[in-house]
């Protein structure tokens, strides 16, 4: 007599999937039929719940295994650059003048200057002088830098005295300090030409009255001592691939001595 308690299994015979009881399964076997089936043992019906009941458990492992991941964000690796914190009070620096600093690298000041909390930009005017470079100011002035950096007087060269160039870029530096009260002035002195004679001695003559009114009004002045005629395109009047880092690093250095 068969056992009622048998529990049923899956057999596979000629292709055909049927169910029999374990009963069956085992005669079959016992006549030797168990060459011509193969029997998968199914012991629990309700397998197929277990494995969904599985699936969920994945599902809830995953999802809390994605908010830990939200919870605790990825450690950033070494020398990957952190984004801005909000709440640390930074110092903007804007760099403005003529073609001479077109191609200062903004990120590069800004990684080499030694304190960090420093925010740099820059604004250059080709072909800007001294008359040009008062309207051009006033946007920048705008945004309340901390300090702002002035470099101009090389295109005035043509059509002024060293005394009126000297003029022109202390009233923009009175702009400055007139529109925006808490923003440091900076003069960037002018760069050394060798076009001609006349502007190189020109050039040395505006630089030491400039830095006369720097020390009368209490701004900042920066040196270009170090650059040369080696430092200057074959025209005379810009910097070459040689120059323009001569330019930064003489800021840097600056910015470097007041922190």
């Amino acid at each position: 007599e068969e056992s009622t308690n048998d529990q049923p299994s899956i057999v596979f015979k000629e292709n055909d999937w049927t169910r029999v009881k374990e009963g069956a399964a085992s005669r079959a076997r016992a006549e030797g039929n168990d060459r011509d089936c193969f029997v998968v043992e199914n012991p629990n019906r309700y397998s197929i719940l277990n494995d969904e009941a599985t699936s969920d458990q994945e599902t809830t492992k995953s999802a809390q295994t994605e908010s830990k991941k939200e919870n605790h964000p990825r450690k950033k690796k070494s020398g990957e650059r952190k984004s801005d914190d909000p709440t640390t009070d930074y110092e903007t620096v804007i760099v403005v003048g003529d073609s001479m600093i077109k191609h200062l690298d903004k990120g590069r000041l800004r990684r080499s200057v030694a304190k960090k909390a420093l925010k740099i930009s820059t604004e250059s005017y080709s072909g800007a002088n001294c008359d040009a470079m008062k309207h051009h100011i006033r946007p920048c002035l705008a945004k309340n830098p901390d300090t702002v950096i002035l470099h101009v007087g090389t295109n005035d060269m043509a059509q002024k005295n060293a005394k009126e160039i000297v003029k022109g870029v202390v009233e923009i530096g009175n702009i400055i300090q007139n529109q925006s009260p808490n923003t440091k002035v900076v003069i960037s002195e002018l760069i050394t030409r060798t076009d001609t004679p006349e502007n190189r001695r020109k050039v040395a003559e505006v630089n030491a009255v400039l830095l006369t009114n720097c020390k009368k009004n209490k701004w900042g002045h920066i040196t270009h001592a170090n650059i040369q005629a080696k430092h200057i395109n074959p025209y005379g009047i810009h910097l070459n691939r040689a120059g323009t880092p001569m330019l930064a690093k003489n800021i840097i250095s600056f910015l470097n001595e007041q922190n």
